[in-house]
């Protein structure tokens, strides 16, 4: 029997904020992958643990204990500290375990971590589905060799890092593996219908993540999933968590046409964008079930936007707005701190947020330097740790009972600001003075 253990902390803090557990199907997917390859997976979801809410190395090793000799770890990248932290331990005290990294976190900095912690034997980058069986068909079974692998980073002597291979037909690819969870142990639910982004922010890694491609699954499918979730479930409502869900009009509009021809009766949200959207479409997606959307603004600066190249017209969010809010609730969310961002700018972006925050939930978050976005390559001279703790304690909520954790994680940030850039800031000539103004306005500790 060929048994593999999947440890997933992509959301350790499910109360955090007043959050609530969340499905993580890009973990089940791989699952899906595995269990069609005849491999048996121990699939562990650290949020819904009775760990859960700890960020003390003992409690995550607690639960990894008795997992199988080859381990899969998955996180987010403000988490990355703490899994080199555990897998270290883990591969200390069983040399023999064979150490698999994946999913956002340590995709975008895969080549940095297996050259520099020797504990990791590989780095998963791009589809997991693709990558992960066949790696484990080489570990377990002897078939073929890793240098071969799309999307595996490892070293051995030298680095290999093999670029990734893209699923042309996601419909090819099984449903998340819903069975092996408890569903009543998560709150909230998602669904993508398609991998990728037609865009170019400079500042998101998604287009780092995925590559030139936008790969999308049929209507049919993606119907067929939903109508899983809804009524062998029970789901009743869904977060459509394509980066742009609505780049294809025609395609929402059979997306919501199926849904009522099917009877599916789903409430579900979905990413919008301020340049694509329209009354027509709003009015067809509130009718079919939507009941929010959300806008990435990013900069109350017209100047910013286009240096970002997002693509959007500042003139037209307040309408943009006004107009969805007649049909669904909205959100939406600014960033400060781009490198190239003048004092001027950032007051323009503080004019917009205080504006919109009688509206509509909007957040104003700092700027994290993603290695794979193009804005990390052309400012990565300015990269710098951030020494703030209030920001620190935002990303990490450490307590007192965590001063082991929070010294080996300062430790690892500035030895390797590179690698661990989810702690770090560009630091322009200017960045000291934005920091000031927001705290002054005391939207540092609040956004």
């Amino acid at each position: 029997m060929r048994i593999v253990t999947f440890l997933d902390f992509s959301n350790p803090l499910p109360h955090r904020n007043g959050g609530g557990t969340t499905l993580h199907i890009g973990a089940l997917y791989i699952v899906s992958a595995l269990e069609r390859n005849q491999y048996v997976v121990d699939y562990r979801d650290y949020q819904t643990s009775k760990y859960c809410n700890s960020l003390k190395l003992s409690d995550m090793l607690e639960f990894a204990a008795n997992s199988a000799n080859t381990v899969m770890l998955s996180c987010m990248a403000y988490m990355l500290p703490l899994a080199v932290l555990l897998v270290q331990k883990l591969k200390l005290a069983n040399p023999q375990k064979v150490i698999i990294l994946g999913g956002p976190g340590p995709a975008g900095v895969a080549e940095d971590l297996v050259t520099t912690f020797p504990y990791i034997d590989y780095v998963v980058k791009g589809e997991g589905e693709v990558t992960v069986p066949l790696l484990l068909d080489c570990i377990e079974s002897n078939i073929g060799t890793p240098a071969s692998i799309p999307g595996l980073v490892f070293y051995r002597e030298k680095l290999y890092s093999n670029p990734p291979k893209r699923i042309v037909n996601l419909d090819d690819v099984p449903f998340p593996a819903y069975h092996k969870v408890n569903m009543n142990d998560y709150s909230m639910f998602g669904i993508i219908t398609g991998r990728g982004c037609v865009y170019r922010c400079k500042f998101c890694d998604v287009h780092g993540l995925w590559g030139d491609q936008y790969q999308r699954r049929s209507i049919s499918n993606v119907l067929d999933e939903i109508e899983l979730l809804v009524k062998k479930y029970g789901v009743t409502r869904l977060d459509i968590w394509d980066d742009t869900f609505i780049v294809d009009r025609k395609r929402v509009v059979e997306f919501v046409n199926g849904l009522t021809q099917r009877e599916l009766k789903v409430n579900w949200s979905c990413f919008g964008r301020i340049n694509l959207i329209d009354e027509e479409l709003l009015q067809l997606m509130s009718g079919a079930g939507c009941d929010a959307i959300f806008y990435g603004i990013e900069s109350g600066s017209q100047s910013v936007l286009d240096k970002i190249d997002k693509h959007i017209d500042l003139a037209e969010v307040n309408k943009v707005i006004d107009m969805s809010l007649k049909y669904v609730k909205v959100s939406a969310h600014l960033i400060w701190g781009f490198p190239f961002e003048t004092i001027e700018d950032l007051y323009r972006t503080i004019f917009l947020y205080n504006y919109l925050c009688g509206k509509i939930r909007i957040g104003l978050g700092q700027l994290w330097p993603y290695p794979t976005a193009p804005l990390f390559d052309e400012y990565k001279t300015l990269l710098c740790e951030n020494d703030d703790p209030l920001e620190f304690h935002k990303i990490l909520p450490l307590g007192k009972e965590h001063e082991l954790e929070e010294r080996q994680i300062h430790e690892l940030v500035h030895q390797y600001p590179h690698i661990f850039t989810q702690y770090t800031v560009f630091m322009d000539y200017q960045y000291p003075e934005k920091r000031n103004v927001m705290r002054r306005l005391l939207l540092l500790s609040d956004g």
